[in-house]
Parts: C-alpha cells; structure tokens; sequence
C-alpha cells in the first residue's frame, strides 16, 4: 500500500471510530447501570442510571425453594428519574424520616447526571464537525489539522464526562448507602465502563486522524516544499516545485521522471543565451525632394520599429 492509501484508510479508520464512540456513548446513557448497590435487606438490587432507575427484586417461599424443581426469578422495575410520582414518593419518605429514604435520595437527577448529559452533547456536535472536516480534508490541507482538533475536543468532552461521574460517586454519600442494619457500598456499573469504552473509540479515532494529517501535510510538504533532504533532490525538481499546477497533471509523473535523470545529463552545459535586440536601429526614409526622392537616415528607438 502506498503512501496515498495508507492516508485514505487512517482518514476512514478517525471518521468510522469517531461515530462509533459516539454511539457507544449514547448507548451508555441509556442503560440504567451507572451505579449499582445490592441491599440484602431488602433482597434487591438498585441500579441508577442517567435517565431512570432499575430495582431487581426477589421474594420466595422457603418450602418453593427447597423444592428440587425450582428455579430463581426476579422481577425488574424500572422508574423514569422526571416522573412526578416518582418525585413525590422520594418527598414523603423524606419528610416521614423513612430509613430507606437515603437511598431514594439517589433516584434524583443528580449534579453528577447533569454533566454527563452537558458534556455529551458537546462529544456529539464536535463529533459530527469532525467527520464532516475530515471528508474535506484531501481538497483542502488545513481541513485535517482542523480534523485533528474537533476529534480530539469530543474526546476531551467525552473523557471530562467520565472523570466528573467517577469523582462524585467516591464521595460518602454517593457511595454509602444506608439500610436498616446495615450500610452498603455503592460500585459503578457496566454502563459506565461502556462509556469509558467509547471514550477510548474516541481516543483511537484521534490517534488515526493524527496519522491521516500527518501523511497529508507530508505529501503535500513534498510536492510544494521539495523534498526531504535539501540536498538530494534540488537540482531534479528545483524548477518542478515552483510549479504546483503540474500536480494536478501528471505530477506524479513529471516528479518521477526528473528523479531518474542521470546525474551527467544535469550537469550538460546549457547552450549560450540569444543576443538582446539591438537599443537603436537605423531607419531609411525616402523623402522627395527639389531634385528628386532624397535618402534620409535617422536613429531611432526600438519601440519605434
């Protein structure tokens, strides 16, 4: 694979990882598993998402569970975080001072969910910038450095996002649940670590276009700014590069053809320059005269011939 080829397929590779990332990211925000704490208690399981929560529950007889037949089923409830009976049953345990109401507390749309949400749809728009600049790029070379800096912006977003969720659930009364007897640790969840993983799309997708505007910047770098060396190739395409319109006819090939000139034919002496026109001439006029057509002469400037 050529130079050529080795570019279109990291230009390809940036723009597919970068819309990857992104779906990955919204696919996160919509699983409810961003935090997960498991109550004995209660014999259930909390997760809490970005948009709604999930409580897995399981009740059993005892004589159903000891029958050899028998097999576990848990029930899943899932409850939208903006839903107002939702809100105002979090406000009655509150106010009645139930035990549980610690835990009902992380139901809210919390600061920590408000950031993600934020810097989410930044990671989007400066996703979508960057794969619209990076299918310009080959016709116009600051489009891939510009490529470069929108995918690496969402990147930054999208890592901002987890580093902001991963700080706020350290904190005692995200991470501490209160129960009955016990208190329980809260843990992040898959969704999460999903997140984190289009993150990392991200992160790839800024490494290959990184690569892609390199490869361009270089080739271009060749063609116009001769060369790689000042001295290997300046007296093949010494004139060749003070002429970018061969680029787009043939230059390629008029590149390679002044390369494979030996070096004896380059040092041929050049034949002698014609001579410059003369600065005045002489001009006959015919004039008739008294006794005839006299011959007259005059100097003359060259502009006047």
């Amino acid at each position: 694979m050529n130079e050529n080829g080795r570019r279109r397929c990291c230009l390809l590779s940036g723009i597919g990882l970068t819309l990857f990332g992104c779906v990955i990211c919204a696919l996160s925000i919509a699983l409810p598993g961003w935090q997960v704490v498991e109550l004995l208690e209660f014999n259930s399981i909390h997760e809490h998402g970005i948009f709604y929560d999930c409580v897995r529950s399981e009740t059993t007889p005892l004589e159903k569970a000891r029958s050899k037949d028998f097999t576990f089923r848990t029930s899943k409830r899932c409850t939208y975080k903006f839903d107002s009976s939702a809100s105002r049953t979090i406000r009655i345990a509150v106010e009645e001072g139930d035990v549980a109401a610690t835990e009902m507390l992380l139901h809210r749309f919390l600061p920590q969910h408000k950031a993600v949400i934020f810097f989410f749809i930044f990671t989007v728009i400066f996703a979508m910038m960057s794969m619209v600049v990076g299918a310009c790029s080959p016709c116009f070379v600051p489009n891939g450095v510009l490529h470069v800096l929108s995918v690496m912006t969402a990147m930054g977003c999208s890592l901002l996002a987890d580093f902001i969720f991963f700080m706020a659930s350290k904190k005692n009364d995200n991470q501490e649940v209160q129960g009955i007897v016990n208190v329980y640790q809260q843990h992040l969840g898959y969704a999460f670590f999903v997140h984190v993983f289009g993150t990392l799309a991200l992160l790839a997708a800024t490494l290959s276009s990184t690569v892609s505007a390199y490869l361009l910047i270089r080739r271009e770098w060749r063609i116009y700014g001769c060369c790689d060396s000042k001295g290997s190739q300046k007296g093949a395409c010494g004139s060749y590069c003070h002429y970018p319109s061969l680029t787009y006819y043939g230059g390629n090939d008029m590149e390679s053809r002044l390369v494979d000139i030996p070096n004896t034919s380059l040092r041929m002496p050049m034949p002698p320059p014609p001579p410059p026109p003369p600065l005045f001439a002489t001009r006959i006029e015919h004039r008739r005269g008294v006794n005839g057509y006299e011959h007259n002469e005059r100097l003359f400037q060259e502009e006047d011939v």
